[in-house]
């Protein structure tokens, strides 16, 4: 199925999940732990995972997203070098409203924080996408 972004599509998947695995009780202290660094103004919209998967047509997606919604930020994180991304954000006009997380982020907290979460390409989500969709 075409998603209206050039070559990319929407990948079929298939069900069923253990959806208790995939969306556990909320842990409050840690979702509050992790919104901590984000600004309480700006809705989130972004992923988490491998830093590897962050490519520069996703982010040049983001930035499109942010350019035409100003009440909106858009967050990365997880484990890798994260200097591309950070490269990225220097130069984007945007920038000021995108955050990198360059650590392990607990994803089950994190999928509490994102309004919207916006899966890799050309390098898809796994595990992520399956916890994103199941909350």
């Amino acid at each position: 199925m075409a998603a209206g972004w050039l070559g990319a599509r929407i990948l079929g998947f298939e069900t069923p999940w253990d959806l208790a695995h995939l969306n556990p009780p909320e842990r409050p202290e840690e979702v509050a732990a992790e919104r901590a660094g984000l600004s309480p103004a700006l809705r989130w919209i972004g992923s988490y995972g491998r830093l590897v998967k962050v490519t520069e047509p996703c982010l040049r997606a983001a930035e499109r997203i942010l350019q035409a919604c100003p009440d909106v930020g858009f967050v990365t994180g997880g484990s890798g070098d994260g200097q591309a991304i950070r490269d990225f954000f220097a130069r984007s006009p945007v920038g000021n409203r995108m955050v990198l997380v360059e650590r392990f982020v607990p994803g089950h907290s994190w999928g509490r924080i994102l309004d919207v979460f916006l899966d890799t390409w050309p390098l898809t989500g796994g595990e992520s996408a399956r916890e994103m969709i199941a909350k």
